[in-house]
């Protein structure tokens, strides 16, 4: 289990590291199907930051309790950050990510978070 633990938490990271400015038109999700002229409309110059801080907080804290949980055996907590945790912080970036429109954010992210939250609840229910 510490070496799914490691992929997890490393994968994250390093979605955190592969994103800039120069290649977000190409990798970022959302971004890369917007017009030029909506593009304007979001501030990715500190977009880019915020997503990279992101994705090196998750990927640590899943190394970090992760390894702790495997440790102590607490398997229970081990699913929920591995499973329902990633959908949570999920959830709270594209919440957050909101804040770097300069106009009015885009209406898919108010259906990723609905998706999401459908999504967690079916796993909740499947999990417990």
């Amino acid at each position: 289990m510490i070496l799914t633990i490691l992929i997890i938490g490393i994968i994250f990271i390093g979605i955190g590291f592969i994103l800039t400015e120069n290649n977000a038109k190409y990798l970022l999700s959302g971004y890369n199907t917007m017009s030029k002229e909506e593009r304007k409309n979001f501030d990715i110059k500190t977009f880019i930051p915020f997503f990279k801080l992101f994705h090196i907080f998750l990927g640590l804290t899943i190394i970090v309790f992760g390894l702790i949980f495997d440790i102590l055996k607490y398997h229970t907590a081990l699913k929920v950050l591995l499973i329902i945790y990633p959908i949570l912080m999920y959830i709270y970036f594209i919440c957050k990510s909101n804040y770097y429109y300069i106009k009015k954010p885009s209406k898919i992210n108010q259906i990723g978070i609905v998706l999401l939250s459908i999504i967690l609840v079916f796993i909740i229910i499947k999990l417990f």
